[in-house]
């Protein structure tokens, strides 16, 4: 479709509020696409001591490899009060719902906006019965590589939606120190809380963040470790560009990344979403059955200032 070219090609998608009289909110949008944001009023400059390209209304904050996470002491502290688990494409939906729930209609809320992130193919896909499923069998995939010799599948093939969803689990330590706030999404064993979230979309080795929330108040610093584990999990997998938009800006000081130009961040795209994911990336991802408290606060922990595999943990 033309919105899967256009995330194929590095445009960031959003959506804008218009005016049209006797609809509702829900209804009066138009789809955005943008590559680096406004940079006609020349506000960006290179500035390679503020992390590279600056100002609010250009550039793109990215992060090409994970070398540098410095996860900090408060951080860690966090892992030691709450009960957290980290878990990929879950529960797309909740996360979305509770986006939206949070920062308003504006602008994942629109119904069109919502009607085409929930269309497109993810990295897990739900079952009639409600429930996650895994991803595609190996032996399907080859089943298929078989029958599509002759056509080779499309590049756009290989965007997958995915969100990532951290949990507070309430049947342990911390449980105590639970708010009762009918906000909060509560999973269907009513033993999880969820407590941060994102959503995302992969193309063949790139990620980009779309949208987030955190219940940075009752649970301080849960924020950090999704944001952390996630680039974690993501680049053991495979996945070598991570892109945040153009307005993330506190990504460049809480996590490594840098704001570059639009030829900067054209030239990374294209080097990386040719790339699939590694032989078991989306594997990794896919079955994997989450990242427990204790190896979440391993990796953390033994991440302190480097990149640490999850193979080495």
């Amino acid at each position: 479709s033309f919105v899967q070219g256009a995330l194929y090609a590095g445009f960031f998608p959003f959506a804008t509020e218009i005016q049209i009289p006797g609809l509702p909110l829900t209804e009066r949008c138009v789809l955005d696409l943008e590559i680096c944001g406004n940079t006609s009023k020349g506000s960006g400059t290179m500035d390679k001591a503020a992390g590279g390209f600056t100002g609010d209304t250009g550039g793109r904050v990215i992060l090409e490899g994970v070398k540098h996470m410095n996860t900090g002491k408060k951080t860690v502290r966090s892992l030691n009060k709450h009960n957290y688990e980290l878990t990929c494409t879950e529960c797309f939906e909740d996360v979305l719902d509770k986006i939206v729930s949070l920062h308003g209609i504006d602008w994942l809320g629109f119904r069109r906006v919502r009607d085409l992130l929930t269309s497109l193919p993810r990295l897990k896909t739900s079952s009639t019965n409600g429930k996650t499923g895994n991803c595609d069998s190996s032996r399907r995939k080859r089943k298929l590589s078989a029958a599509n010799t002759n056509n080779p599948p499309s590049p756009l093939s290989s965007i997958r939606m995915c969100s990532f969803e951290l949990w507070e689990s309430k049947n342990v330590g911390s449980s105590k120190e639970m708010t009762d706030s009918k906000d909060e999404e509560v999973s269907s064993d009513s033993k999880k809380v969820l407590v941060s979230g994102e959503i995302g979309f992969i193309v063949g080795s790139c990620y980009t963040c779309l949208s987030l929330f955190s219940d940075t108040r009752t649970y301080p610093r849960c924020d950090r470790v999704r944001t952390q584990g996630a680039l974690l999990w993501m680049a053991e997998a495979g996945v070598k560009l991570f892109d945040v938009g153009t307005t993330a800006n506190y990504y460049i000081k809480l996590y490594g990344f840098s704001k570059v130009t639009k030829r900067s961040f054209v030239e990374a795209w294209r080097r990386h979403r040719g790339t699939p994911l590694n032989k078991e990336g989306e594997n990794t991802l896919c079955n994997r059955a989450g990242i427990k408290h204790e190896y979440l606060t391993r990796i953390l922990r033994e991440n302190r200032g480097r990149h640490v595999s999850l193979r080495d943990t």
